[in-house]
């Protein structure tokens, strides 16, 4: 299986983490945050930087521990 495709489902989460942080930088930062630049074009580009930024950010992203009360744990954290 490729990097965009595991079989182990905290890879997806470690996915999702950096898409959620790419998100947040397209939502929050004065210039992409302007009301001018469309909500489409900034998911789509939170999703190309997420794509592009993982296979380099993914040993610096925290492991996702299996048990889902220590996901709760994670999360609160």
């Amino acid at each position: 299986m490729s990097i965009y495709f595991p079989q182990d489902w905290t890879v997806l989460l470690r996915i999702v983490t950096v898409f959620f942080r790419m998100l947040g930088f397209f939502i929050f930062v004065p210039f992409f945050s302007h009301h001018t630049i469309p909500h489409r074009m900034r998911l789509l580009l939170a999703i190309a930087l997420t794509f592009a930024l993982f296979p380099l950010v993914d040993r610096f992203v925290a492991p996702f521990l299996p048990a889902v009360g220590c996901l709760a744990l994670v999360v609160l954290r």
